[in-house]
Formats: C-alpha cells, structure tokens, sequence
C-alpha cells in the first residue's frame, strides 16, 4: 500500500545519512514524504502538511507513517518512557480546544477529532440509613458524593486520585454507622457550549479527501536507567495492570492512531551512529510492509525495532 512518510524536524536531522535506504522505494512509488509545518499557527491539513493532497491524489488507498525523534527533544515536556504523552495534560476528557502540541494536531488533521463521549464519571456513595438516624431525618436512602473545593489536595496529587481518596476515606465512615453502602458512577455531561465547540473542531478537522487506512505514529526515545524497585514492582504486575495508561484520553488522540517507540543510544554513546541507521532501517521496514489490523492495539505502545 501507498505509504506518506511525514518527518517532524527533529527527525529530518538525524535522516540525511539513511535517505539513501529510502530513494529505491520512493523511486518504484511505494513511498512519498510530506513536509510537515509544525507550526502553532498550521491548524488546517493544508496548512501542516501543504503536499498530502497532491501526493494521495488518484490513489484507491493509503497509509500514514509520522516519525518524531522525540529524544532530542527538550526534556520535561514529554513523559520519558511514552514520548507520545506530553506532561501537561492530565484530564481524561476533551480539551475542546486546537492541541498546543504539532504531534496531537496532525492526528488530528489525519484522523479527525476523536467523537465525544462520557466527559467524566463522578463517584457517589448510596446507602441505606440506620432506623435510629431515620427517625430523626426521615431519609431511608442518602447519597454522598465528594466536591472538589472541599477536598485538600495531597502534594503532587491529581485531582483523580484525590476524588477516590475522598470516596474512600467516606466509605469507611459510612460502613460503620449505616448499611448497603455503594459506589456507583454517574456520568457527568457536557455543557451545551462544550458540545458546540466540539462541533466546531470536529468539522475544522473532517478530512476532506481520502481516510488514511492506517495512522502510525513511531518516534526515538531516550535509553534510561531503569530503577531497580520500579523494574520489581512492574514484574508483580498482572499484564493488564502492566499496559494500562491513559495517555490517549488525556492528549485527545484519535482512537485510530498507533504508537512504536525506538530506544535509541545517547548521542555519546560509540553506536550512536550505527543506532541510527537501525533506527531508519525500522521506519522503512514498517513503512514498505503491511502489517494485520489486530497486530497494534490502541492505548498501547509498542517497541520497534530489527
């Protein structure tokens, strides 16, 4: 399948010394690359990548690989494990607003802007109360649910995990002097301007021409030391537990996009260079290769490599 390659700058600096891998299949025209205009102000698909039409026009189908070398990347701006997953964004609903990061808008642009779904769910305590304290209320049924303002956020705690705190601290309370205590979740819903400015992006971002059938994202990632106890701590895990992360939620992915990370050697290391050229040689392999729909799952990073 027709394959557009779409390098971000940091990923054109490190290219020049493997083009050369590339030039036979851009030749047959299994391959194209598309300039890409990470520009802030580049909110339209032609505005960020200005050759994509000219490129897929007249093809049945196509596919979509953008690459990042997110390890030279100015650190504290991305997660360090997961360079898809920039630090500033900790809420699971919409932004509803254009993303300030280039790698979250171009999927966008791709993809379009992911549907609207449940913005959150809020926790609240149902219980049945005790016949001494139904005398005196004359409620049966009560519920309790936590308020924000009226929760003292621990240092570094996010406003999630100090809601179920909050709900758990509550329900030890509630146990011992009522009955029937339960959570249950109530889903809490977008306001009617919400719902508006997500019209709005999702018609700024509807792709106009041919979907791509396939959207990969692969970027470089730092070699860190792993800590010991977080490595043990890992290995006790269950796989599920292993692979939960919610970092397309939080940067407002499209749930079509995929995700590869390469561990590339630091530049000092004596196989920086040698590291590399396996790092293209992986870009290449995925870019001229079909893969099976069920072979990346979404909400997973997948490590690449040859």
């Amino acid at each position: 399948m027709f394959t557009v390659i779409i390098l971000s700058r940091e990923a054109k600096a490190i290219f020049e010394g493997s083009k050369t891998f590339f030039e036979p299949f851009k030749e047959s025209g299994e391959i194209a690359f598309c300039d890409w205009n990470e520009s802030s102000r580049a909110l339209t698909l032609d505005q960020a990548l200005p050759d994509l039409r000219r490129l897929i026009q007249g093809k049945s189908a196509w596919r979509a690989v953008v690459v990042d070398h997110a390890a030279a990347g100015a650190p504290g701006i991305r997660e360090p494990e997961n360079p898809f997953d920039f630090i500033a964004t900790d809420d699971l609903a919409l932004g509803l607003e254009h993303s300030p990061y280039a790698t979250v808008r171009v999927a966008h642009q791709l993809l379009g802007y992911p549907a609207i779904t449940a913005q959150a769910f809020r926790p609240v305590i149902r219980y049945r109360v005790l016949q001494e304290v139904f005398d005196r209320t004359g409620q049966l049924e009560a519920t309790w649910a936590p308020r924000m303002e009226d929760i003292v956020r621990e240092q570094g705690e996010s406003e999630q995990d100090a809601a179920a705190r909050a709900v758990a601290d509550k329900l030890r309370e509630l146990t011992i002097r009522h009955s029937d205590v339960r959570v249950q979740y109530e889903e809490v819903e977008y306001t009617r301007d919400e719902l508006e400015r997500h019209r709005g992006l999702s018609e700024h971002y509807r792709m106009k021409e041919l979907h791509p059938s396939e959207v990969l994202f692969i970027s470089t990632r730092a070699r860190v030391d792993e800590d010991p106890h977080a490595e043990l701590r890992r290995a006790w895990r269950t796989e599920s537990e292993q692979n939960t992360s919610h970092f397309v939620e939080r940067n407002d992915y499209p749930a079509a996009t995929r995700f590869l990370v390469y561990d590339l050697h630091n530049p000092e290391n004596s196989g920086y260079a040698q590291d590399v050229l396996r790092f293209w040689a992986s870009v290449l392999t995925v870019s001229v290769n079909a893969m099976p729909p069920s072979t990346l799952q979404a909400d997973r990073i997948y490590r690449l490599g040859i």
